[in-house]
Order: structure tokens, then C-alpha cells, then sequence
């Protein structure tokens, strides 16, 4: 298998916009624990569209749209089999730009858009990159979220679980490094325990200041390095633009700062790289 070889123009966008008539549609079934067939199929049709053209793959023709009224209204005018059959030329199609061997799975054509999602939650998870081709290629949206605990959407599980094959898939649909989930933890901090994780995400338009949600200094990518004891990941933090004058109430001096932090935790090497880039402790910021 292999990983796209491209990144979009804008890291963070996946590479076009929905009208806003379309997402309320579509993002009301998505979490529907018992949606209408049809309005599942329309909303597994949508969302494989956005993957088309998140993947740049090649479609055309009028069972790849956005419209999702009309793919709901072609739906209740056909037998459920030959909409299921649409259903697989769409998934194929997307197995096929994704240069996946594997074929799609009956069952997933019959899952729900929910259990689609929470199906490729698991699956990120594992590892199991395949898996993850398949889940998506049978419509889970790109946008969909986890609703258990910390999950967030597919990238963030994929960074907390140190899934690099798994991110560099979705970083490569244009999925954002810097996303999170409602009051949410930093993806770039919680990287910072696999510094080649991290430095992947920093080269592909990862904030090396990114605090998730919320902006404490505790959830500083370099706060966590200081925690983690990891000088590498300190380095490339501080390569990739990583604020070294910092105090804990996210302004530069105005109390105990970012070096005083690594003093305090016992971590002079980067304590002694804080420095060399210019850091100062809160007590020197007034000499």
C-alpha cells in the first residue's frame, strides 16, 4: 500500500467547501444511531465525495456529487439493492485511488454512517491502515469525530496513538495536524513522546505553539517536552518556531517562565538549549 505523495495547498482545509445546506444534512445522519436508509445512503454518497475529492481521484459522472437531496430523492425513487449497488462502485472507485488491494466488505456497505465512524475510531486505533482505507471508502466522513472519552476526529486518535502510517494517510487527504476536539488537548503536544511522529506533523504545517483548546500554559508542545524529558523534541519544537519566552501566564515576563519551568524540572539540557535560543529566566528578565 501506499501513501499519497501530494499535501493541498492550505494544510488544514480538505481541499473544497460544502454548501452549508449540504453539512447540516449530512452532519444531522452522521451520528444517527437509526437514520432512514436512504437518507444513510445519502449521506455515505456525500461524504464519499469529499474523499474523491480530498484523494484527488479522478470521478465524474452523476453518482459523484455533493447534492445531497438529490442523491436522497434518486435513492427513494430505486430498489435499496441497486442503491447499494452505487454504493459499491463508489467505495471500489475510492479503494482503487487510494491504492488499496483489498475489496469492500458487505457489511460495511450495510453499516450506518455512525457505525461507520465508530468502526474506523477502533480501527485508527490498531494501526490498521487497510482497515482504515476500506471504513473510508464505504462513506465514513472525513469530519466525523469520536464520542467516547478523548477520541476527537480520526486524525487526533491517529496522533494520540502514535499511528504514524495512519497520519500520514489522513494528513495526506489534507486532514489538519492542529485539530482537536470541544476543549481539547494539543495533537502536537501529545506527539511530543515520538519525536519522529512530531517532526513529521512540524514538517506538514503542525504549530509548534499549538495548545489545543485551551491555551494554558501547560499545554504547550514545549511544556510537554520539559515533562517528557525529551531534548530531541525540544529541538525541533524550538527549529520549527516554538515561543522559548514564555511565562505561565502565556506572556513573556511577567512571572516564572518557560526556562524557570525547566529549571524547576530538573531538565538542564533543554534548559541549556532554552537558553542558547534566547530564553530568560524571571529574574533576568528585569536585568
Amino acid at each position: 500500500m501506499r501513501y499519497f505523495g501530494f499535501l493541498p495547498t492550505f494544510v488544514g482545509m480538505v481541499l473544497f467547501v460544502l454548501s452549508t445546506t449540504t453539512w447540516a444534512n449530512i452532519s444531522t445522519y452522521i451520528y444517527d444511531p437509526a437514520p432512514p436508509f436512504c437518507s444513510a445512503y445519502a449521506t455515505k454518497a456525500v461524504s464519499q465525495y469529499r474523499t474523491a475529492r480530498a484523494a484527488h481521484c479522478n470521478v465524474a459522472g452523476l453518482r459523484w456529487n455533493d447534492d445531497f437531496e438529490g442523491q436522497k430523492k434518486w435513492c427513494e425513487s430505486m430498489r435499496e439493492d441497486i442503491a447499494q449497488a452505487e454504493n459499491r462502485a463508489r467505495t471500489e472507485t475510492l479503494l482503487d485511488c487510494f491504492h488499496s488491494s483489498s475489496k469492500p466488505h458487505d457489511n460495511d456497505l450495510d453499516m450506518i454512517p455512525d457505525t461507520l465512524g465508530s468502526t474506523m475510531i477502533g480501527a485508527v486505533r490498531e494501526g490498521d491502515l487497510e482497515r482504515v482505507q476500506q471504513l473510508l471508502a464505504a462513506g465514513t466522513d472525513l469530519a466525523y469525530e469520536g464520542t467516547q472519552g478523548n477520541d476527537g476526529n480520526i486524525l487526533f486518535v491517529a496522533i494520540s496513538s502514535g499511528r504514524e502510517n495512519i497520519v500520514r494517510f489522513l494528513v495526506g487527504l489534507g486532514m489538519d495536524p492542529n485539530s482537536t476536539f470541544n476543549g481539547g488537548y494539543s495533537p502536537i503536544a501529545v506527539s511530543v513522546g515520538n519525536s519522529h511522529l512530531l517532526g513529521y506533523l512540524l514538517e506538514h504545517g503542525g504549530d509548534a505553539n499549538n495548545t489545543g483548546e485551551l491555551y494554558d500554559f501547560r499545554e504547550l508542545p514545549l511544556v510537554s517536552a520539559i515533562n517528557h524529558g525529551n531534548l530531541e523534541a525540544a529541538r525541533l519544537l524550538i527549529r520549527h518556531g516554538a515561543r522559548v519566552q514564555v511565562d505561565e501566564f502565556m506572556d513573556e515576563c511577567s512571572t516564572s517562565t518557560l526556562l524557570d519551568y525547566a529549571i524547576k524540572e530538573n531538565q538542564p539540557d533543554i534548559a541549556k538549549e532554552l537558553r542558547n535560543s534566547g530564553a530568560k529566566t524571571y529574574a533576568e528578565c528585569s536585568q
